[in-house]
């Protein structure tokens, strides 16, 4: 596979928006260094109006440049995860969030301490109308709060406390490998976590098996390694909910989104109720499907002789395909498939994928 030095400018995304030149990044690890003095001075302070309303709107601007950092570092990652200098950088960008997460970690303790009375009054205080969210959340979530010293701890922890997620990615993008698969004809193809996809929708039924089979293997190299990362993250959720005097993570997860815990337990009910309806699915590929000895990869077959086409093309698609919500969507999105927010070529050391992100500013 192609290295990402390698990979045209055009198809590149353009990160510049976030993060523009070195020199900006220094600035913005001066501006973390400088919350990290400033912050403490509003400890014991947040019952005073105008020094929390200070506290709000006075670093905000900061915030959102220490977002914007921080997507450019994972974005940067994203497309090349053996980046040295990013890799760097995302190292001092942790530790210094660390840090700040200390200063900071009086702030959420000491709002919820405030009484209920003072955090309405804030929602009509039209100063804090584009806060009102966090109060309102604040009062919510009150029940499960935090103590401070509690508060503390977890922040000096922020750094190596659940990264499990970080070392799925390294393992699967960077460290796992996969055997050649093998079409009819004996020809080797290089399995990477790009090629795979394609093969597996190949009309060769011995390619198709082979890739599986070549990426199963790979997997199973690392089972136990896999398995000791999803038991640990297990255990730091059931560390995560108790600590916060909930009764499951589930509730812990929903009622963070005000969402009802009915809603959940009524989507697995429909989903019981109207499975057989994907069962007939596969019996019915099972059934027009030419090959007699129907596996579970010919379930990606690609059967409907489908012809290559260029980028154009495939935005012409989208644009088609979006048509019906209005002139308005349609818009955003073409704007957005020529604006550089998308990296479209496969490159080493690239994760998997696509994903939609957003930076606040």
């Amino acid at each position: 596979m192609q290295l990402r030095k390698n990979v045209k400018e055009e198809f590149k995304w353009d990160l510049s928006s976030y993060i523009s030149n070195d020199n900006e990044i220094d600035e913005t690890f001066k501006i973390m260094e400088n919350l990290i003095r400033v912050l403490p001075s509003y400890n014991g302070k947040l019952n005073d109006k105008e020094k929390l309303y200070e506290r709000f709107t006075k670093y905000e601007k900061d915030f959102v440049q220490i977002y914007k950092l921080a997507h450019f570092i994972s974005h940067s990652l994203n497309v090349d995860s053996t980046d040295t200098k990013m890799l760097a950088l995302n190292q001092k960008f942790d530790n210094l969030y660390t840090k700040i997460s200390e200063a900071n970690a009086f702030f959420m303790p000491q709002m919820y301490e405030l009484s209920d009375e003072y955090l309405n009054s804030l929602l009509k205080d039209v100063r804090f109308k584009d806060y009102d969210n966090t109060i309102k959340d604040i009062i919510k979530l009150k029940p499960h709060r935090l103590d401070e010293k509690t508060n503390v701890l977890l922040a000096k922890m922020g750094s190596f406390l659940g990264n499990n997620s970080n070392l799925h990615s390294i393992l699967t993008d960077s460290e796992m490998y996969f055997d050649d698969a093998t079409d009819s004809k004996g020809k080797k193809h290089k399995v990477d976590n790009a090629t795979a996809p394609v093969y597996l929708r190949s009309k060769d039924k011995i390619l198709r098996k082979t890739t599986f089979e070549s990426r199963m293997k790979a997997f199973e190299r690392l089972n136990k390694t896999f398995a000791e990362l999803y038991l640990k993250d297990i255990e730091l959720d059931k560390f995560s909910y108790k600590l916060r005097n909930y009764n499951s993570l589930l509730e812990e997860v929903l009622i963070s989104e005000d969402v009802p815990l009915s809603v959940f337990d009524n989507n697995i009910k429909n989903v019981n109720k109207f499975i057989h309806l994907l069962q007939d699915y596969i019996s019915f590929q099972k059934k027009v499907s030419k090959n007699k000895d129907f596996a579970y990869y010919d379930l990606f077959e690609d059967t409907k002789n489908k012809q290559k086409i260029s980028l154009e093309q495939a935005h012409d698609l989208v644009l088609k395909a979006v048509e019906p919500i209005g002139e308005e969507y349609v818009s955003l999105v073409k704007n957005k498939l020529t604006d550089k927010s998308i990296d479209y070529m496969p490159n080493a050391n690239k994760n998997s994928g696509a994903y939609c992100s957003n930076c606040y500013g």
